[in-house]
């Protein structure tokens, strides 16, 4: 026997035998106490308890009072944080990406929209706010380099009178951007705009 088998029969008497069952005294002790708190709970008293000068009302017992003020408390306290939440929520509203707002020149009937320039990491991005786009018909935003080379830049359907917001993008990094236009599904010029 080494010393880790002897610490372990050492351990094992230290401890003793586990029983499996309880004794029955227990049990009935368990259950007893089971019963005269259910019974508690119900508003009956147990008959040891009576005493035949009293009348025993068969209703339940209404909750203490304290139970009742715990509760207003604690609904009053997470009010209170939710409103710290929400309030802290409001401060620091999130900032999106800086813009550059282009200057329009129109080409068609869409001459009240507005448009901004957004420089991403992966390409550019045009926000496109307006309305006065033929109902119905396909537009699409086309990014011109210094090269002259054209890109796709997406696209959109007219929605006549009711204003939108698209966004248009393009590989097309922003330094490289000379020229940004919408045409319209003829092929016409609808919106221009010179990038500097």
């Amino acid at each position: 026997m080494n010393g880790d088998d002897e610490l372990l029969a050492k351990l094992g008497d230290a401890i003793g035998p586990v029983e499996a069952d309880p004794p029955a005294e227990r049990i009935s002790a368990v259950r007893a106490a089971a019963e005269a708190a259910r019974a508690r709970s119900l508003g009956a008293v147990p008959l040891a308890d009576r005493r035949t000068d009293r009348a025993v009302d068969p209703r339940p017992v209404s909750r203490p009072r304290r139970q009742f003020l715990t509760g207003i408390a604690a609904a009053a306290a997470g009010l209170a944080g939710g409103a710290a939440l929400w309030e802290a929520s409001d401060d620091d509203p999130v900032a999106g990406p800086p813009t550059e707002r282009l200057s329009l020149r129109p080409g068609g009937a869409a001459d009240s929209s507005k448009a901004e320039l957004i420089n991403h990491t992966w390409g550019s991005e045009l926000v496109l706010t307006g309305s006065g786009y033929r109902q119905g018909a396909a537009h699409r935003a086309v990014f011109t380099d210094a090269a002259g080379q054209q890109v796709e830049a997406g696209g959109f359907t007219g929605v006549g009178d009711t204003e939108m917001v698209c966004r248009c993008t393009s590989p097309l990094m922003r330094d490289r951007l000379r020229r940004v236009e919408i045409f319209d599904d003829a092929g016409d010029p609808v919106l221009g705009a010179e990038v500097t």
